[in-house]
């Protein structure tokens, strides 16, 4: 026994000669109080007042019931202290004991209070039986707790054992309230609300105060609470195991009250309560509990519903929770199984969900709209009209639905190319999600807007929504690698429009494939393809960016769209590797009615376009005609309708002012090419994304070869600090694009024969005949220093001409 003679001491010593040792099981006041008994040799008192009381003696130690039978009023205590300075009395009694006049007695000085914490063991009071550095030791172990410190020195005393001591006795002088309050702290780890205008929680609080900590203005469990917490959460887990019927309820009503509405749920579910269960799954949200709980915990409700498929029937918000939780983990097509199996196929028909004369509830609509964002699917005008109708169901202060509404709207906005309705809706679903108080949901919402200014080449708000983004995230309260994930790469493509790679790079290296087998939504995809393609083929090469394209066919088995736009983004990064006629092959492979024919013929329609896939794929076109035609008179005029398209962004504007310069210049039109380089160039100095100018090198180039070009480039203050850190910026792996020693014949025939192409093919191609095609390799490889086909291949390669 270790002796606790200082704390003694400070008793014996104290002005207050009335002292109430008032402290939980295993805190060591029934050890404490039997050293002052031997030190005193006064013997211990139990029982009611009267019994306990001794005129003879001077020293009165009482130890108190865990719940005195009768009552305990000090006021005759202390008239027996009063006068006699001799006289001293020590109670110990458990937290709950209620002792009448203690307040009084403690306000007027008269009495003092111990408590729990202060009977805990310091290394200087275990010196005297250990060496310092055992000590040290065991309060480390222990933060002091004396029943602990016991079973630190003697291990032969085993976790059973003290499961069992913390079952039978610390718990047992707690209310079932109290218990669930701490049951739920446990479970959690995490910070309380102190519920003001709840009375019997509050006492609840006070009960178990000696084991809370404030934490940024919250209760949680103290350092040395935390000491005991395996113990003491395998006691809490047995008692709650135990609970049936009412009691069960009323421990669950607790837990939701505390606002941990999943605890709540498994506690009905452990007491086989599963239709209230269900109940108060549908109060707590349902399919948007994830939101709040995190995906951990979530399963870990669905688990605990019988998972038989005839307990699903007419448990719709069940289902839909099942299949949120597929979502979340990636895998649409076993959320489309699990509605199917259970609602029937109407339950993935969007024109019968959304129908007037349904069958589905209102919130399993709004889930059904939810499902919307991660799947690829069109939503026809028509179904958009009754899609509306379902906001005006939903009520005003229904701010969680009525934000997820909006969230769904932005995705279908997003895709339409509609970006200001995007910015919009996208105000409108954090609005709703801020009142929701869901800090995840309002992390989604903000890394959209985060993206929306980046497809718009808006740097500066993208830096802003970035930070926004950012802090939402810290507030999560639970852990959730697939959105730190979704963080990084957001934040590596705001350096990479700064003229940043190696984030992007190391993200792509690192994280990748986690990236694309977690959760993930088509616009997202759509963002991390561009993103990923374009930096791997500027910085490294064409095998890198398609072997990146490559893992996204390995992992995604997603829509026709999906595929279509993997297709025109590899014939992007083959063009920008000068590989234009396999850049042309993928392209008319495409099965889509924006075909070559179509993009030559265009004008008037190509401002009508509205389809974000088809309006890629006519890019990729125009980009393939100016490469291989660039004196068509129509280009320049083609190129203005383009622009003038409300969906095409501003970052596209910019690529397709240095189209409009490229092509002016082969036309040899100086005047239109100076005035669309020095726009373009001001554009990218206005928003910030000098990362499009680096994507159009093998325009680009070209244009910053011609000094007169430059020269007024450089007249612009603007423009021309833009082409200051344009020329600042390294590219890893790249060499400058420099085909100007050569004709523009040759330059095509060599990257045609860089492709294995043979003169029979080339001239098929170029319709030209076989002797010119000689010709002009005869002067290719005059100017390269080769004689053979395979030499001049060789030096392209090493020049950096072909990717």
């Amino acid at each position: 026994m270790i002796s606790r003679s200082r704390l003694i001491n400070q008793f014996l010593q104290a002005k207050q000669r009335l002292c109430v040792i008032s402290a939980f099981a295993g805190a060591g006041k029934t050890i404490l109080l039997r050293q002052l008994a031997d030190r005193l040799q006064q013997p211990i008192r139990f029982g009611p007042f009267q019994d306990v009381w001794c005129q003879q003696s001077d020293v009165l130690l009482w130890d108190l019931p865990t719940k005195p039978d009768f009552p305990v009023d000090i006021a005759p205590l202390l008239q027996w202290l009063d006068g006699k300075d001799e006289r001293r009395i020590i109670i110990a009694a458990r937290p709950g004991v209620e002792i009448q006049g203690i307040n009084r007695a403690l306000l007027y000085h008269q009495a003092k209070r111990i408590t729990s914490d202060q009977l805990f063991f310091d290394a200087a009071d275990l010196s005297a039986m250990v060496s310092p550095e055992q000590a040290e030791q065991i309060i480390g172990q222990t933060a002091g707790w004396p029943c602990l410190v016991e079973f630190a020195k003697d291990e032969s005393i085993g976790m059973p054992s003290l499961v069992a001591f913390f079952k039978n006795h610390f718990l047992a002088d707690l209310s079932d309230t109290t218990v669930a309050l701490l049951n739920a702290a446990l479970m959690y780890d995490a910070a309380l609300n102190y519920p003001d205008d709840d009375p019997e929680l509050a006492e609840s609080f006070q009960e178990i105060a000696p084991l809370l900590a404030r934490k940024d203005g919250r209760l949680c469990l103290s350092v040395r609470a935390r000491t005991i917490l395996t113990p003491l959460a395998k006691a809490t887990a047995k008692r709650r195991m135990k609970l049936a019927g009412n009691e069960a309820v009323e421990w669950a009503e607790v837990e939701r009250k505390l606002g941990k509405p999943d605890a709540a749920i498994e506690t009905l579910q452990q007491a086989h309560l599963y239709d209230i269960a269900y109940d108060w799954f549908v109060e707590a949200s349902s399919f948007m509990l994830i939101q709040y709980v995190g995906p951990e915990r979530y399963a870990s409700v669905l688990n605990g519903f019988p998972q038989e498929e005839d307990q699903l029937q007419d448990k719709e918000l069940l289902v839909a929770a099942k299949a949120m939780h597929a979502l979340k983990a990636g895998n649409i097509e076993r959320a489309r199984f699990i509605l199917d199996r259970s609602l029937g196929p109407a339950s993935n028909n969007l024109s019968l969900v959304f129908s007037p004369n349904n069958r589905f509830s209102l919130i399993f609509r709004v889930f059904r709209l939810t499902m919307v964002i991660y799947e690829e699917t069109i939503i026809s005008e028509k179904n958009m009209g009754h899609v509306f109708e379902l906001l005006a169901e939903l009520p005003l202060d229904s701010h969680l639905y009525r934000g997820a509404f909006y969230n769904s709207i932005l995705e279908y906005y997003l895709r339409n190319r509609r970006l200001l309705d995007a910015q919009s809706a996208a105000a409108q679903a954090l609005y709703h999600y801020q009142h929701a108080d869901v800090p995840i949901l309002c992390f989604y919402i903000s890394l959209f807007q985060t993206v929306l200014a980046l497809t718009s080449g808006n740097l500066a708000s993208a830096q802003d929504y970035l930070k926004q983004t950012q802090d939402y995230f810290s507030q999560v309260p639970f852990e959730s690698p697939s959105d730190a994930r979704i963080l990084s790469i957001l934040k590596a493509c705001v350096d990479y429009e700064d003229g940043h790679f190696e984030l992007l790079a190391k993200f792509l290296s690192d994280d990748f494939d986690h990236f694309v087998t977690g959760e993930i939504w088509p616009s997202l995809a759509d963002f991390a393809l561009k993103y990923g393609s374009e930096a791997l083929c500027s910085h490294y090469s064409v095998s890198a960016a398609r072997n990146y394209l490559d893992r996204w066919r390995a992992d995604h088995s997603a829509s026709r769209r999906f595929h279509m736009i993997l297709e025109v983004y590899e014939a992007t990064i083959l063009q920008n590797g000068n590989r234009w006629i396999e850049a042309s092959e993928r392209l008319m492979a495409l099965q889509s009615r924006v075909n070559k024919t179509w993009v030559e013929a265009a004008e008037p329609e190509l401002a009508r376009l509205s389809d974000g896939a088809e309006i890629a794929i006519t890019i990729a076109w125009m980009r393939q005609l100016i490469h291989e035609v660039p004196t068509r008179m129509m280009l320049l005029d083609q190129l203005a309708a383009l622009s003038s398209n409300q969906h095409v962004t501003y970052r596209q504007k910019i690529t397709i002012m240095i189209w409009q310069a490229s092509v002016a210049k082969r036309q040899r039109n100086a005047t239109k090419a100076r005035t669309a380089l020095v726009r373009a160039f001001e554009e990218v100095g206005r928003l910030g994304c000098i990362a499009v100018l680096i994507e159009e090198k093998v325009f680009l180039d070209d244009l910053i070869a011609d000094k007169r070009l430059v020269e007024f480039v450089q007249s612009s203050p603007v423009a021309n600090a833009v082409f200051r850190r344009l020329k600042e910026i390294s590219l890893p792996g790249t060499h400058s694009l420099n085909l100007s020693n050569l004709t523009r014949r040759e330059s095509n025939i060599l990257l045609m024969i860089a492709e294995g192409r043979s003169n029979k093919a080339v001239a098929r191609n170029l319709g030209i005949s076989e002797a010119t095609v000689k010709f002009h390799l005869s002067n290719l490889y005059r100017k390269l220093g080769c004689t053979r086909r395979k030499e001049a291949i060789a030096t392209a390669h090493s020049l950096g001409w072909i990717g």
